[in-house]
């Protein structure tokens, strides 16, 4: 495992809820929570992720395995809603070591996103922009296990931050989707639902200790933390040949996987 010199780090608390209460979650927070300024509108964004592995899903094992740590290389494509633009991308790594959580990227354009989805050779070997550890990293671990973009992650995200308590974020992720199509050129509609859209997922990230009112909501709307891997369940779900033969009914996963 290859350990990272991260630039933030914080605890993620994790809830599937039906979409229906999000309203009424979010207004019990009263004036504590901000919107983040990226949800023009309300609208929220999208975020595109393309996650990278090995040949042998090295990374997509290290969940399945239960290790604590945990690595996930990925592009993630910041786009806009109404027409489905991207507005920005960056190479990102995010680790987990046991309940605590690593994210270290950097800003790239769109030629260099290219590059690193055309697959390392000697062809490509130096051309990719080295701004910091992420760049490097990602040229060390692709020379060493050839990466390759295996999937690729949508969702529309309302993000909120608190000036009463700046170490608090609180992300809302609806209609999760999953693609094989890991070009930049990926139309929305070659997405398929990983999550119901019956069901929202909505996290909790502050560092250091939860602040003693979001216990008080916690309780108060009965949430019950969940372990909920995008990556995990959109390969599960993407890679299912019969996906398009099965039924929401009461399961709150695509893929049958139930909490």
């Amino acid at each position: 495992m290859v350990l990272l010199v991260m630039f933030a780090n914080r605890y993620e608390l994790k809830y599937i809820i039906q979409t229906k209460n999000i309203r009424n979650l979010i207004n019990s927070f009263g004036q504590v929570l901000i919107p983040d300024r990226n949800n023009k509108d309300n609208l929220g964004y999208y975020n595109h992720s393309i996650y990278f592995d090995t040949h042998k899903l090295r990374f997509y094992r290290e969940k399945q395995e239960g290790l604590q740590q945990r690595l996930k290389p990925r592009i993630r494509l910041y786009r806009s809603i109404s027409d489905f633009y991207i507005k920005s991308l960056f190479l990102e790594f995010k680790q987990k070591n046991d309940r605590t959580v690593f994210k270290n990227r950097v800003e790239i354009n769109a030629q260099t996103a290219m590059e690193l989805l055309h697959g390392y050779n000697q062809q490509y070997f130096g051309k990719v922009e080295r701004k910091n550890e992420s760049t490097d990293l990602f040229n060390q671990l692709s020379k060493k296990y050839l990466l390759r973009p295996k999937v690729a992650i949508n969702y529309r995200r309302f993000a909120y931050f608190s000036e009463l308590y700046p170490k608090l974020r609180v992300t809302i992720d609806q209609s999760i989707e999953a693609s094989l199509d890991v070009s930049l050129n990926a139309k929305k509609s070659s997405f398929v639902n990983v999550l119901s859209p019956r069901y929202t997922l909505i996290e909790f990230k502050y560092d250091g200790q939860l602040p003693k009112f979001l216990t008080y909501i916690i309780r108060e709307h009965e949430l019950k933390n969940v372990t909920f891997s995008k990556y995990s369940n959109a390969m599960e779900v993407a890679y299912e040949k019969t996906r398009f033969k099965q039924k929401y009914k009461h399961n709150l996963y695509i893929s049958g996987i139930k909490i």
